[in-house]
């Protein structure tokens, strides 16, 4: 799988982006990284459903990262994994780097809604 050209960008934007401790934009490229994947994916349910969802996953990134700074390198971190295991055409590793990510997310937010 290819990825679409605005793709590739986004991992150096986040990082420049955790560097200047710009929260806001970071958080939108968080977003734009996996509803990149999930265009990619082909699959419309995804994409549709990532999309729906958008401003909640932004505003917990958002609050994620001021919580806890130390999440942007994990983030950054699990987002490698998973764009090496997509590049790696390993479909069984992409799941589970995915799967990785999603539950340290679900870990993240659980935390962000007890200090709310």
């Amino acid at each position: 799988m290819l990825f679409p050209a605005p793709f590739s960008p986004t991992k150096p934007k986040m990082k420049q982006c955790a560097e200047n401790n710009d929260i806001d934009s970071l958080s939108k490229l968080d977003f734009d990284f996996h509803l990149t994947i999930a265009l990619a994916s082909g699959n419309p349910l995804l994409s549709k459903t990532l999309s729906a969802i958008a401003t909640e996953l932004e505003r917990s990134s958002y609050s994620g990262y001021h919580l806890d700074p130390s999440i942007i390198d994990k983030s950054l971190e699990f987002h490698q994994s998973i764009l090496d295991a997509i590049a790696a055409h390993d479909p069984s590793q992409a799941k589970l780097a995915m799967r990785t990510h999603i539950k340290d997310i679900y870990t993240v937010f659980r935390r962000i809604s007890y200090f709310e």
